[in-house]
């Protein structure tokens, strides 16, 4: 009978109709019958087209996708699959699975994968990316001394790969304290000459009163530039004079680079100012390197250990964006998002106030980096509670072999994704509140909660951010620089009402803290005391 009734539908319906029907049939076996049949595989979020699967969605709702997500498992935070083109995406969001993915004792999960990939994406030419994961061998020339260690150099290092030896060398001089807090001071003078009452000038000209700035617009270009300085030294402006504005152009496209976005034959919105940071960087790398002696020492420590290794200028140019873009992508953020919070709740500036005030000498003319993470209870707490509310980040690994996660199996060529939002975002531990700001969370008896499994700002394991300690001192330094020098808080509108906090930027796939939406700001009345 049905067939009879098939053959008697149209032949112009009977294609539409078959279609129609196999996937019908597709999606009932891929998003409910597997589901019955393998309950240890992780659910699928359904989609509609095979293949392409959640990709529109992954590049241009991320946020959207994974509450999503988690609605479709109940909130139980389970491990969840989303599809990408050509494999699948592991979404990982309980705490106790989160360790479970960055300790890994099993050696299943690899993150050298994604790194390498990442190296190729910024611009690393295949036979670079050999030549920086190959150990090097007895004969071979050694790889600069590390000078934050007391050790004599000796031609007989254990073998090492370039990324191996740019990794120890990043560890051992942000995690040793006197490096770090020159690197840190570095940054402090830097920053004491962007903050001054010169460079505000051209943006008071922007803002809606006679002394009011868009803080945001303000902070980024002072933070960037405080970074060229302190790592470069004057060398990338002898490159390029608008290495600051092409850098921070760089900066709000970024995440297509690391995501592997289509380029499009050059036409996305990365092209130009990718094509332009390379250029600079090429320049940067080609000098002799006795001409850039300015940088600081951990970046004239990497240049000489890419010659040691051969590199192609390409490759080294690439490497270099790399590292710059990883210095400079968040803490801007992360200012922006205190000094907004702070300017809604002045009670709680005039206590942060006090707090960065005694980190000046009695004259004021020297801020102390140690006294500003030691001695801040509540600018820390404030920093962490931003760290776990405006972080959208996410860190991947590679599924090397079948691997076991909250009693889901993950199968190998798939990727194992922790996205920092959700984690961060768990009710069962942050409380049904979880979605509001609230500082107080790591303040006092609460300050275990920095250590909890639950939040993980930096990521963990091999990802475990080594410059986490300098990222916070930076931006320490920028809000004590900030409210000793001047007067600061919110302008009013033209109305006269006060502007509320803006939006948090939830749409562009972010990397680390996000911003504010894109095209808005906040106005800020600000004057010299």
């Amino acid at each position: 009978m049905l067939w009879e009734i098939a053959i008697g539908i149209p032949r112009a319906w009977q294609a539409t109709l078959l279609a129609v029907f196999v996937l019908l049939v597709w999606r009932l076996w891929t998003f409910t019958a597997t589901h019955i049949f393998w309950p240890s595989r992780p659910k699928e979020l359904p989609y509609y087209i095979p293949f392409l699967g959640h990709v529109y969605s992954f590049f241009f709702s991320s946020f959207e996708l994974m509450e999503r997500g988690l609605s479709y498992t109940y909130r139980s935070h389970e491990p969840l699959s989303i599809q990408l083109p050509g494999r699948k995406l592991y979404i990982i969001t309980r705490p106790e699975d989160v360790s479970e993915v960055f300790n890994n004792k099993t050696h299943t999960l690899d993150h050298d994968s994604t790194l390498r990939e990442t190296l190729l994406a910024f611009g690393v030419t295949l036979e670079g990316s050999k030549r920086a994961w190959r150990s090097r061998d007895t004969g071979d020339r050694p790889f600069p001394h590390d000078h934050t260690s007391d050790a004599p150099r000796t031609a007989a290092q254990p073998a090492q790969s370039l990324i191996n030896w740019i990794r120890d060398s990043f560890r051992k001089h942000l995690m040793n304290p006197q490096t770090l807090y020159e690197m840190a001071d570095l940054f402090r003078d830097s920053l004491l000459e962007s903050f001054s009452s010169e460079r505000l000038e051209q943006y008071i000209a922007t803002g809606s009163s006679q002394n009011s700035i868009p803080v945001y617009t303000f902070l980024r270009h002072a933070m960037v530039e405080a970074s060229v300085r302190s790592i470069f030294g004057q060398h990338l402006h002898e490159v390029d004079p608008e290495c600051v504005q092409n850098m921070l152009a760089f900066n709000d496209h970024a995440w297509q680079i690391v995501m592997r976005y289509p380029t499009f034959f050059g036409l996305s919105s990365v092209s130009k100012p990718y094509n332009t940071m390379m250029r600079t960087m090429r320049a940067f790398v080609q000098r002799p390197l006795s001409d850039n002696d300015g940088a600081n020492p951990l970046i004239k420590n990497v240049l000489r250990g890419m010659e040691v290794a051969e590199l192609d200028t390409q490759s080294r140019a690439a490497v270099i964006l790399m590292i710059f873009w990883a210095a400079t992508s968040n803490e801007y953020n992360a200012l922006f998002w205190i000094i907004s919070h702070l300017m809604h709740d002045p009670a709680l500036l005039e206590v942060v106030r006090r707090e960065t005030d005694a980190a000046w000498s009695m004259n004021g003319s020297c801020l102390d980096t140690k006294h500003l993470k030691k001695g801040c209870p509540t600018l820390n707490a404030v920093f962490h509670e931003i760290l776990r509310h405006k972080n959208a980040a996410g860190t991947m690994r590679l599924v090397k072999s079948t691997t076991l996660i909250g009693g889901k199996t993950l199968k190998p060529g798939n990727l194992a994704y922790v996205p920092f939002r959700q984690l961060h975002n768990n009710e069962a531990v942050w409380g049904p509140a979880c979605n509001d700001f609230d500082h107080t969370r790591f303040l006092d008896k609460n300050k275990a909660m920095m250590r909890n499994p639950a939040f993980r700002p930096f990521g963990g394991g091999q990802t475990h951010c080594t410059g986490r300690t300098l990222a916070k001192l930076e931006v320490f330094s920028a809000v004590a620089i900030l409210l000793r020098r001047f007067e600061v808080k919110l302008a009013q509108t033209s109305d006269g009402s006060f502007p509320s906090l803006p939006a948090l930027d939830t749409q562009t796939i972010s990397l680390g803290i996000n911003g504010p939406v894109r095209g808005s700001d906040l106005l800020i009345e600000i004057s010299n005391k």
